[in-house]
């Protein structure tokens, strides 16, 4: 909802015709409801809770998964918070999710491959299990966006997106381990075609693989190719001195994958 907000404002202040005189009325609710959802993050790590009442803005931990907050779930909110600190130049919001990604990395994960479910006090993983998909999936798109590429999706994959977003170098380097990791761990032929999926990882790295893709699992292709490409067109990225070999194979990777979904 608050990417929807943002992207509303977004659209508003750029295509031609769309404004009209209540378009305050999509930056005004998502200051209020980014406000309200920053009871989430009291817990004593600063990785937020599973929910939130509202109203009197508390959080509510889970009622399922041990009380563990969903990995994807926590490292989601970071463009939004971020671009609504650049509209209203109050910076409280883009700071507390942004600590969330540092909770998470400081869990040293194998590879760059998180676990899908995360302690809100402690802020340590609560299991082992990896997988792309549910629970897991909006993590690994959202690490790289400048703020000129913000755009009316309020897809979840995070990690390429943000360094995009802001040129955090950090996110890139994140975003770089993981897919790394991705392709030495997880991504497997299927028994019987000559495709390639995503598999997924019930006890962690160096446990066994189950050949498991979910649908969900169809935003990595794009986030392969936008964190190649850096949000220009292909044809525009190799002509750029910084296309490497290495851009070459993500890009093969990428069709790969959706050739599969």
């Amino acid at each position: 909802m608050l990417g929807g907000l943002l992207s509303a404002h977004y659209l508003s202040t750029v295509l031609p015709g769309a404004s009209s005189r209540r378009d305050s009325v999509y930056l005004s609710k998502a200051i209020d409801l980014a406000d309200r959802l920053l009871g989430a993050y009291t817990s004593r790590s600063g990785v937020p809770y599973a929910s939130i009442w509202l109203d009197s803005g508390e959080g509510v931990v889970s009622h399922a998964d041990g009380g563990a907050s969903s990995t994807a779930e926590v490292t989601t909110l970071q463009l939004e918070m971020k671009y609504l600190a650049n509209l209203t130049g109050n910076e409280m919001n883009w700071r507390k999710a942004e600590h969330v990604m540092k909770v998470v990395d400081d869990n040293a994960a194998v590879d760059g491959l998180v676990p899908i479910f995360v302690d809100a006090n402690s802020g340590r993983f609560l299991t082992r299990e990896i997988r792309l998909g549910s629970r897991g999936d909006s993590y690994y798109g959202a690490l790289r966006l400048s703020w000129g590429l913000i755009r009316a999706d309020a897809s979840a994959e995070y990690l390429v997106k943000q360094f995009l977003q802001t040129g955090e170098s950090i996110y890139e380097d994140m975003w770089l381990d993981a897919l790394a990791g991705i392709e030495k761990h997880v991504v497997v032929p299927a028994a019987k075609s000559k495709l390639w999926i995503v598999a997924e990882l019930p006890q962690g790295v160096n446990g066994p693989v189950s050949s498991k893709m979910d649908h969900l699992v169809c935003f990595l292709p794009g986030s392969i190719a936008i964190g190649a490409t850096g949000g220009l067109t292909e044809a525009e990225a190799r002509k750029l001195p910084s296309w490497t070999k290495r851009k070459d194979r993500e890009m093969r990777l990428a069709r790969e994958i959706v050739k599969t979904c």
